[in-house]
């Protein structure tokens, strides 16, 4: 009796139709899971901007409105939900930008230097830039502090859909080992004109000339454009992300992100101290500078003790022949900039407001997210919101350029 009694307390009763086993709320619970990926997926964050442009040139003004036409009547980067969270944004861009690397199609085009330095031009040759045709125009890009063509398909590969053929301008020690014991964080800015040249005589046929720096590359075409003024080629820039101040432009991410800081120190030391023959050849010109560069330990670090390979007797002495702010009042052709507020290197308390609105050929977009030259967009991250407003920026500029926008009028003053 008591082991009929126990096997029958033992039997599971059948499952009800609403049990969590049942097979109605396993369909119900798998609805509302794709429901709320869905939703996620596709829910646009609302995002703020502003834009700034103090005493604008009116063909400015008029560039810019023709750049909101283009961009679907805003400015205003609006990812979907799951990117906006900044780490998120920033996370998949890294993972973007190591895959699409190994996926980069340049041709080469070494330049010369008087120094015998390594510096080249990748030209993008995927299948839409090889049948562009000569007059077709150009966009330069600029790239990050230890970038190349290869890292920077992520921007380059959108630009050829546009009808514009892009190169990137390779700097010393990056994209290969150096040949000479000197290098330039934000670029030597006699490389840069030899470049600038080489386009010109490669496509002198070429209907406008459009240059975007990202990260240091946007310190770098600040410095170009500002020292070049109207001899420039350059008909209009972008500047992506910049620092600003570069005396103490990092010291604020030390306290804020201090592993984001030690990553960014340690992949420039491998570089441009450790990549192929680059610590011999450093260490036997100037073993103070490289030890000091070695036992760096933030990037506001790295950036000091390394001066003296860029020529400078001191940061100081460096700080002023090469902070890219020493040379904004000379630029001479319409210039975006664009910050994010939730940038983690670039931050928001250095964006110098007032600076900005002293030159009438700029204007600074300043976007709620985007972090640091992020910026994805698509459903799935996989587009950059980043090359869309530059190539709005510069298609408009070139329109201008070419008589076809209404530049009469005053620009109104904003202010953030």
């Amino acid at each position: 009796g008591w082991e009929a009694a126990q096997g029958s307390c033992s039997r599971t009763p059948p499952p009800s139709a609403m049990s969590p086993a049942s097979p109605a709320v396993r369909v119900a619970l798998l609805v509302g899971a794709l429901l709320v990926l869905w939703r996620m997926f596709r829910t646009k964050k609302e995002a703020k901007h502003s834009i700034t442009y103090v005493k604008t040139e009116a063909r400015v003004a008029a560039i810019l409105a023709e750049t909101q036409r283009r961009m679907g009547g805003s400015l205003a980067y609006t990812p979907p939900g799951w990117v906006a969270p900044g780490i998120v944004n920033i996370g998949l861009f890294c993972v973007k930008s190591v895959l699409l690397s190994l996926f980069a199609k340049y041709e080469k085009q070494p330049v010369p230097t008087p120094d015998g330095a390594d510096i080249s031009i990748d030209w993008a040759d995927d299948d839409v830039s090889r049948a562009l045709a000569p007059e077709a125009p150009i966009l330069i890009v600029l790239h990050t502090v230890t970038g190349s063509g290869p890292e920077s398909w992520h921007f380059v590969r959108e630009v050829p859909q546009y009808g514009w053929r892009a190169c990137v301008f390779n700097r010393r020690g990056c994209g290969s080992s150096l040949k000479t014991p000197n290098f330039n964080l934000m670029g030597n800015p006699d490389d840069t004109r030899l470049m600038v040249d080489a386009v010109v005589q490669r496509y002198p046929r070429a209907s406008f000339i459009g240059m975007a720096g990202i990260s240091a590359g946007s310190g770098q075409i600040i410095t170009y454009l500002g020292q070049e003024g109207k001899k420039t080629p350059v008909g209009a820039g972008v500047s992506l992300c910049p620092a600003y101040k570069l005396k103490d432009a990092f010291t604020l991410l030390t306290q804020r992100d201090p592993i984001v800081d030690k990553i960014v120190c340690k992949s420039m030391q491998q570089n441009f101290l450790y990549k192929g023959g680059n610590r011999e050849l450093l260490e036997k010109a100037d073993p103070t500078t490289f030890r000091a560069a070695a036992e760096a330990t933030t990037m506001q670090g790295f950036f000091e003790a390394a001066a003296p390979f860029a020529g400078a007797s001191s940061w100081e002495d460096y700080v002023g022949e090469h902070d890219p702010m020493n040379y904004e009042a000379g630029i001479a052709v319409p210039t975006l900039l664009l910050n994010a507020e939730d940038d983690p290197v670039c931050v928001k308390e250095n964006i110098a407001w007032e600076k900005c609105g002293d030159n009438p050929v700029y204007a600074l977009l300043v976007t709620e997210g985007g972090s640091h030259i992020a910026y994805c967009d698509g459903l799935f991250g996989q587009r950059q919101w980043m090359t869309k407003i530059t190539m709005e920026f510069l298609e408009s500029a070139r329109a201008q350029a070419e008589g076809k926008l209404d530049a009469r009028g005053e620009a109104t003053p904003l202010l953030p």
